[in-house]
């Protein structure tokens, strides 16, 4: 053997030490045992915590949204119950109400900054079987960079039953911006009312 072979040996035995280290085994798949169906379900964290836009047709460019509005749990009144989901969960407002009851769901509605606007209820706007939802005034004015504060009623049927689902309550502009956002609207007879 000549001195050349061996030295291309040892470089191989050292090369083989040093990386012998740094192979690694594929991870395996195992189940993890404090895994619960809820993450699997319509309530997964976050999932319904942002509002949904909708553009009028043949938007394009730079889109500048011009409604913005949220729920007002602390003026909401009339409700058995009204409280956020508890923290496991997407964190929607839950209006739990008492059937043949109305309650007064307060909205936080604000323009922007170069623009007057006028807000309505949109058809879309999607509540349980048994319940209907309206705006005190059929079309609110917000002035350009302005905050109003309005009323959504809330009615509950006597015999009202409905199911641990979303809603989703949908203002619209007169030029045809949409915003919804996301809500549980619930009776206080519910079998189903989560943890709040």
């Amino acid at each position: 053997m000549t001195y050349k072979s061996i030295a291309i040996i040892n470089l191989l035995i050292v090369l083989l030490i040093f990386t012998a280290g740094c192979t690694t085994v594929p991870p395996q798949n195992t189940s993890v045992e404090n895994e619960t169906p809820e993450f699997s379900s319509l309530f997964t964290p976050g999932i319904y915590d942002k509002g949904s836009y909708r553009m009028p047709p043949g938007v394009e460019g730079q889109i500048i949204f011009p409604v913005e509005w949220r729920f007002d749990l602390e003026n909401s009144t009339g409700f058995a119950k009204v409280e956020r989901r508890n923290a496991t969960e997407s964190r929607v407002p839950v209006f739990v109400a008492n059937p043949g009851e109305t309650g007064l769901i307060s909205l936080k509605i604000t323009a922007p900054a170069g623009k007057d606007i006028q807000v309505h209820l949109d058809p879309d706007t999607d509540v349980p079987d048994g319940m209907s939802v309206r705006l005190q005034q059929d079309t609110v004015n917000v002035s350009a960079g302005e905050t109003v504060f309005v009323f959504l009623e809330m009615n509950v049927n006597t015999n009202a039953t409905n199911s641990d689902a979303v809603s989703l309550v949908l203002l619209s502009t007169e030029d045809g911006w949409k915003l919804g956002n996301w809500c549980q609207m619930l009776t206080s007879t519910d079998p189903q009312i989560p943890q709040l």
